[in-house]
């Protein structure tokens, strides 16, 4: 889920919320407005992780990817940068770059790394959501 959120966060700048940690301690609390439960609740690092699993299952079924959701929601309970990983970055910047220069992954689908082939579709698929969100910009502007 971090990556669908990173492909949007790339694009379109992250959303900074200073007023919640990006790393909380053990046992560390906090409290915000539940986007998905409509309430006030204290966050610790799972309750975060389970309010993003929670705006992850809104999503489905919906017009709107997980990281378009994500992308949308997270700042109003936690910093987002805690869903960032180094790794991701490098991923959407090689994705980009096999993409633009036509680079196949491997010699044949049986050689490609499986890890690699669902991150890609996780990029591709947020690259697509993301089109769709321009281009309804674009008319409504």
């Amino acid at each position: 889920m971090g990556l669908a959120y990173a492909v949007w966060g790339t694009a379109l700048g992250y959303i900074d919320t200073p007023q919640f940690p990006i790393i909380l301690p053990s046992g560390a609390t906090y409290s915000a407005q539940s986007p998905s439960l409509f309430k006030q609740i204290k966050y610790d690092d799972e309750e975060r992780w389970n309010e993003v699993a929670r705006l992850a299952k809104e999503a489905a079924g919906t017009k709107f990817t997980i990281g378009q959701q994500l992308y949308f929601q997270v700042h109003y309970f936690a910093n987002p940068k805690f869903l960032w990983k180094q790794e991701y970055d490098r991923l959407i910047e090689e994705h980009y770059m096999m993409e633009s220069f036509n680079i196949p992954l491997a010699k044949s689908l049986d050689e490609a790394p499986a890890q690699k082939l669902r991150d890609f579709s996780v990029i591709k698929t947020e690259m697509i959501a993301l089109q769709k969100h321009y281009m309804e910009k674009q008319r409504g502007s």
